[in-house]
């Protein structure tokens, strides 16, 4: 995680926590595929003290998950489209 400069997380809700808390060890901002849990609100105040964004879904359409994998820009799941810059 230390040579990246976001963290991506797609692996299932309540998995979130731990990975966001590496992400706020190694100061990386981090993007989840799923809503607020109360877990992820309580890491708010050391995501700030760490000086990153946690972004999790917020009810977009087609939803981050879609968006980081590439679907829905011309074919099913990384490919077709430019790649997406967070």
């Amino acid at each position: 995680m230390s040579s990246h400069d976001l963290v991506v997380s797609l692996v299932p809700a309540p998995c979130h926590p731990d990975v966001a808390k590496a992400a706020i060890r190694h100061h990386k901002h981090m993007v989840t595929a799923s809503y607020t849990s109360p877990e992820m609100k309580e890491l708010h105040e050391a995501a700030v003290a760490a000086g990153i964004t946690i972004l999790n879904e917020a009810g977009l359409d087609p939803g981050i998950d879609h968006m980081v994998r590439g679907e829905g820009r011309g074919g099913g799941g990384g490919g077709g489209g430019p790649p997406l810059v967070l």
